[in-house]
Order: structure tokens, then C-alpha cells, then sequence
């Protein structure tokens, strides 16, 4: 029981609010810290955005203890990808990517959850495959918009076989981008394994309105494919100062602006509580008894200890509240 109760918990407790921004003066943080680039072309017809989100890929699979290393991969595109599409939102509207398949016996799912800020959360996981039951690889991308009452939701059906490579989740990419922005866009992502450390990058170009046919194309082409993405893969590094050189010697004029990428989740034990005091005052006494007070989050994999005062606190605010209703 007191596994789905914390599954409950954790769907209904996932904190949104009490926010830390991340974001203070980039020049004071270590050159290899993950960061996002983004910005426009001076004539206005393109948007883009790269992103380094190694450390926070590695932050994930440590949190977790992730162990299997065919969800390295699936994972570190996942995370790139979710701070692409965040990174075209604004101040705390967010999204959230799941990435599942089956593979090898198993269901493997990848699972994001950013903001335009520069948070991040997620993991990697795998369960048993059940199978009496039809195993579809799926993307689901959520969004949730400023003002808005209601996520928004894409689903795509993957191919038979998606086994989460690089170039398979880029095939992806691109899919949601046709299907669901509907704008043109293209992009790419890039993972490797380094001396025990995950490096995960991407990128991506969106036209804005009034773009000349093929400039997108051309602009791919002759400057990110040909120059930019090699140097950032050879160097395995996302350097503001190198690609201002290099955008320099293209006489590519941009303007761009950088801020940092962190693994970062709001998950307090004062939400959780909130969340129990919704629950069945029986239930309560229960975890008491039985001194079931660890709580984890599903999403950073964080222990909340919850004291017997806790407990004491939410049985006393739920006597006085049906007294309150009995009265």
C-alpha cells in the first residue's frame, strides 16, 4: 500500500511553485559548467539554440544509480532535446519529454522535465516487460504555457525496433518538429562517453516569420553542419567565446546570449505533507505505526524524512478541520 501511496504522492505533489532561479551573473560560474546558447540572426529570419547538458545527464544517472548503459544514450538526447524546446518558452513555462520503449525484455523509459530557466529533472529507468500486453515505442512531449488551465500533449508512435540511438531519437526530432510545431526546423543531437562521463549536446534553427525559401537550408548547411557543430564535437565542448570566433570568421552576424543549465528540482517535504493531508486520516496513522516516513521523489530521487511530529501535525490539522466541518 505504501508503495502506490508515494506513487499517489508523487503525482499529485510534484512542486511547481517556491522557485530558486538558477540564473545570476554567468560570468561567475566555471567555464565547464552545462549552459545553453541562444539567440538570432541580425536579419531576424532564424531563432536557434545549443545546448551542453553533460553534467546534468551525469547529476541524473548518479541521483539514480542508473547502471545499465543502454539508457545512457536514450536519456542524454532526451535531456538535450527537453532544454531545446524549453529553451523557445519563457520564464517558468515548461516542458516534459518521455521517451519508452521495449528492449531486450524491458521497458525503457527516459524521462525530462525543464523550464526556459535552465532547470532540469529527470531519470532513466527500466521494468519488466508484461507480455500479454502490446508495447508501443512512444515519444510524449507536454507543454505547459503561461495562462494556460491544461498541459499540451503530443504523442507520436515510434518504429518497431526503436532501440533510443543517436540517430534514431534525431529521426524523432525531426518528426515532432514536422507533426507538432508545424514550424521548419532543423537540429541535431550528439552523445558520447568520456572517461566515465556522459557529453550530450545539441542544437537546433527555427525560421521566423518573413524567412526567404532555403535560407534555413543554406544557413544549415554552409555554417552549423559545415563549421559549427564539427568544432563543438571535436573540442566536446559548447564555448560562447570559441563560436563567436567561428561565427566571425563565416561573417555570420548573430545576436546570443547564455545562461546555465543545472539538475535542479523543487521537491520539498512541506509539499508532501500538503499532499498526505488529503489522505485518509487511517492511512496516516498507519505510516506512523509502521514508521513508514521515507518519501522519495520520483523525479530527482530525493529522500524526505518525515518526524513523528510531522505526522502528529498533519493528524491534528485533520481532527480540527472535521470538527470544523461537523460543527
Amino acid at each position: 500500500m505504501f508503495k502506490v501511496l508515494l506513487a499517489r504522492i508523487n503525482r499529485l505533489g510534484a512542486p511547481v511553485s517556491h522557485f530558486s532561479t538558477t540564473q545570476t551573473a554567468f560570468k561567475s560560474y566555471p567555464r565547464r559548467r552545462d549552459h545553453i546558447i541562444r539567440g538570432f540572426t541580425k536579419n531576424g529570419y532564424v531563432r536557434f539554440s545549443l545546448v551542453d547538458c553533460s553534467s546534468a545527464v551525469n547529476t541524473s544517472l548518479k541521483n539514480f544509480n542508473t547502471q545499465d548503459e543502454d539508457l545512457f544514450s536514450p536519456l542524454a538526447n532526451n535531456f538535450a532535446f527537453n532544454l531545446l524546446l524549453s529553451s523557445l518558452l519563457k520564464g517558468e513555462e515548461r516542458v516534459k519529454s518521455i521517451i519508452s520503449y521495449p528492449s531486450k525484455g524491458q521497458i525503457n523509459t527516459t524521462y525530462a522535465e525543464s523550464m526556459a530557466n535552465g532547470e532540469i529533472r529527470g531519470f532513466a529507468r527500466n521494468e519488466r516487460l508484461n507480455p500479454e500486453k502490446k508495447h508501443t515505442p512512444l515519444l510524449s512531449v507536454a507543454r505547459v504555457l503561461y495562462n494556460q488551465s491544461s498541459e499540451y500533449s503530443t504523442m507520436l508512435n515510434l518504429k518497431q525496433g526503436f532501440s533510443g540511438t543517436v540517430s534514431e531519437i534525431n529521426d524523432v526530432v525531426h518528426e515532432y518538429f514536422e507533426t507538432s510545431e508545424q514550424i521548419p526546423t532543423i537540429g541535431n543531437l550528439h552523445y558520447d562517453y568520456q572517461n566515465n562521463e556522459p557529453k550530450s549536446f545539441g542544437y537546433l534553427l527555427q525560421i521566423m516569420p518573413g524567412c526567404p525559401e532555403n535560407y534555413l537550408k543554406d544557413l544549415h548547411k554552409n555554417y552549423f553542419e559545415k563549421s559549427i557543430w564539427p568544432s563543438i564535437l571535436e573540442n566536446q565542448s559548447l564555448d560562447i567565446n570559441r563560436l563567436q570566433l567561428s561565427l566571425n570568421d563565416l561573417k555570420l552576424e548573430v545576436e546570443m546570449n547564455r545562461y546555465p543549465v543545472d539538475f535542479h528540482c523543487r521537491c520539498k517535504k512541506e509539499d508532501y505533507i500538503n499532499v498526505l493531508k488529503t489522505i485518509d486520516a487511517g492511512v496516516i496513522v498507519e505510516m506512523k505505526e509502521k514508521n513508514e516516513n521515507q518519501l522519495n521523489c520520483m523525479y530527482c530521487n530525493k529522500t524526505h524524512t518525515l518526524e513523528e511530529t510531522d505526522f502528529d501535525h498533519i493528524l491534528k490539522e485533520k481532527a480540527d478541520s472535521q470538527k470544523i466541518e461537523t460543527n
